[in-house]
């Protein structure tokens, strides 16, 4: 591989490199070349004011499409809608054969008298 010497754009110290597009010298320098456009803007430049469903924060993304604020306010939305303790508990195997032999059925005359009840 042959080794460059390229001029950083941000701020104009040199810098070895192996490829002949590097413009950055840094980390700190891409960033602060990408800061402008970074967090308020999309790659076309528009911006879009939303407010947040979940805690009702308002914030500006690059997408007209936006109904939460961060990825925990969209989890905490959801896991409100859809709470795990609705799910009826399902019963053992042991469960399930005890009440069969009670019922004087076998498991599957059980499970067979059960499916057709749904």
């Amino acid at each position: 591989m042959r080794t460059r010497i390229n001029k950083c754009v941000i701020c104009g110290a040199e810098f070895q490199t192996t490829s002949a597009s590097s413009k950055y010298c840094s980390r700190e320098c891409r960033m602060r070349a990408r800061k402008p456009n970074w967090t308020a803007q999309s790659r076309w430049g528009h911006s879009y004011d939303h407010v947040c469903k979940w805690c009702g924060k308002p914030y500006v993304s690059g997408s007209p499409n936006g109904d939460y604020c961060s990825p925990s306010c969209k989890v905490k939305a959801y896991k409100a809608v859809h709470p795990k303790d609705n799910k009826p508990k399902q019963k053992s195997l042991a469960e399930i054969v005890a009440e069969a032999d009670a019922m004087g059925m076998s498991y599957g005359q059980y499970v067979a008298h059960h499916m057709k009840s749904r």
